[in-house]
C-alpha cells in the first residue's frame, strides 16, 4: 500500500466505505486545524483517481476547507482570513489547555 492513495485502506475498511481514505483525509485535516489552532495547507499526489487521492486543500478551524482540489493536478490559491485563528483560540483555548498539561508533567 502506498501512502496518499486510494489503496491505503484494507479490504475490510473498503467494505464499510469505498471512500474511506478520502473521508479520513478530509476529517483529519479539519480536526488538526482545530486542535492546533492553525491553517493547514495539504498537498497530496494527484493523477488518475484509481491510483491517487489528490484532495489537496487549504483548511482552517471554524470554517473547514477554504479551497479544495480533487484528483486533478494543478495549483490552488486562496485568500485566507487569519483572524479565524485568533477567534478559534479564544473559543477553544487549546494553548491554555496545553500549558496546563505541560505544567502538570
Amino acid at each position: 500500500m502506498d501512502p496518499g492513495t486510494p489503496h491505503d485502506a484494507s479490504a475490510d475498511c473498503i467494505k464499510y466505505n469505498p471512500n474511506t481514505e478520502a473521508l479520513f483525509l478530509e476529517t483529519t485535516l479539519t480536526a488538526r486545524a482545530f486542535e492546533n489552532t492553525c491553517g493547514i495547507i495539504f498537498c497530496n499526489a494527484a493523477g488518475p483517481s484509481e491510483d491517487f487521492l489528490g484532495l489537496s486543500q487549504i483548511t482552517l478551524p471554524l470554517v473547514g476547507p477554504v479551497a479544495k482540489m480533487g484528483a486533478e493536478e494543478g495549483i490552488c490559491v486562496a485568500d485566507l482570513d487569519l483572524k479565524v485563528l485568533e477567534v478559534a483560540e479564544q473559543n477553544y483555548k487549546f494553548e491554555v489547555d496545553l500549558a496546563m498539561i505541560l505544567q502538570a508533567c
